[in-house]
């Protein structure tokens, strides 16, 4: 690909792993030394500069799920999106392009709803009223 930047990509990475279902404290580990996965032509890797485990995780090693796979985010390739946008305030909106937004709106200077370019979905992860 011609615009592909040249990117060093480790060949380790680090990660949370478990290798069976059960006692959390016992088969959660934190490894350094992860193999880095290599996508394929059609997939993309991702950086993760932070990440965290809430309820669903625990309760996924727990193996509360292991009959249902969890949806990955792939608005772009599965959901036909040609733009992602994401909203922050002025302090955090540089961290949104490192991660890949294509449109980072200041909620603190734009209300999304009055942009031009309007939006097929909108997720919120706040839970509250703007």
């Amino acid at each position: 690909m011609a615009n592909t930047p040249n990117i060093s990509i480790p060949s380790n990475t680090k990660a949370w792993v478990y290798s069976q279902y059960g006692n959390i404290e016992k088969n959660l580990k934190f490894d350094t030394n992860v193999p880095t996965p290599h996508p394929k032509e059609d997939q993309v890797l991702i950086k993760v500069v932070a990440a965290a485990l809430n309820p669903v995780d625990i309760k996924r090693a727990l193996g509360y799920f292991k009959d249902i796979d969890s949806p990955l985010p792939l608005a772009k390739h599965v959901f036909g999106a040609s733009r992602i946008a994401a909203t922050a305030s002025t302090s955090k909106l540089e961290f949104l392009k490192n991660l890949g937004v294509d449109l980072a709106i200041d909620y603190t200077k734009e209300n999304y709803e009055e942009l031009a370019e309007k939006f097929d979905v909108v997720y919120d992860a706040v839970g509250k009223r703007f």
